[in-house]
């Protein structure tokens, strides 16, 4: 998703929290992340990138990679280099590949719902509050529906069209 959400992070408006989100692929496991300290905050910026903006494009990696830094060491464990195996579609061929870190978080996504709850955990972990984030997240799901609105109209539309 590349939505972009207006909204300078204030140091002062900041209260850092726990928080968890759970992923149905993970056999429903949750995962807690840490409140977020200035430190942490600073950490992120040099080692992951500029956290307002990921905040604000709403990129599915960003989060990830957001939501890995504040996630507590036993539970990131979780998401240590995995040999996973899958059928070659073309072959037949059974393969490994290896994956870790944000992209086996990434992969584990299941649905929309899951990925704001991801997106909704690393801001309470960050410290916004519960307000801005109901609303931010309110409106992201009004545009993604609108969006899949939109398609699924200008599909019947062609559809129509074509008969």
């Amino acid at each position: 998703m590349d939505k972009k959400i207006e909204k300078k992070i204030r140091i002062n408006d900041l209260k850092p929290t726990e928080s968890f989100f759970s992923l149905l692929q993970a056999k429903g496991k949750t995962f807690k992340l840490r409140p977020c300290t200035v430190g942490m905050l600073s950490e992120m910026n040099e080692s992951i990138g500029d956290i307002e903006r990921m905040i604000a494009e709403i990129r599915t990696d960003d989060i990830c990679k957001m939501a890995l830094f504040l996630m507590n060491h036993e539970d990131a464990m979780f998401f240590k280099l995995k040999s996973i195996k899958y059928l070659d579609i073309e072959t037949g061929e059974e393969k490994e590949k290896n994956k870790g870190g944000f992209k086996l978080l990434r992969d584990l996504i299941s649905n929309v719902d899951e990925h704001f709850d991801i997106y909704s955990a690393v801001l309470y972990s960050i410290g916004h509050d519960k307000e801005m984030i109901d609303n931010i997240v309110g409106q992201l799901k009004n545009k993604l529906k609108d969006v899949v609105n939109n398609v699924a109209s200008d599909k019947l539309k062609k559809k129509i069209m074509n008969h």
